[in-house]
């Protein structure tokens, strides 16, 4: 939680912890979010949005080798 309360967009109030654990407590049976860890301090809980995974690798490709469209193509056997 630490890590969505960091990004909070700063024209809005964050809201306290318990009032962000219930908003994506109410979010996890509807599937807008996922959540992983076992709750516990060597385990926290981690939120994600589903199909945000594949969108962070892109980020991160492009951050390492740059955007899709300038990256090499791989040549075909």
């Amino acid at each position: 939680m630490k890590q969505i309360t960091r990004r909070w967009p700063s024209e809005t109030a964050v809201p306290s912890k318990a009032t962000l654990h219930r908003w994506l407590e109410r979010l996890l049976p509807e599937g807008e979010v996922l959540r992983e860890g076992r709750g516990t301090c060597s385990q926290p809980h981690t939120y994600q949005r589903p199909g945000m995974e594949m969108q962070w690798q892109e980020n991160l490709l492009a951050k390492l080798i740059g955007p899709p469209e300038e990256r090499p193509r791989r040549r075909k056997h």
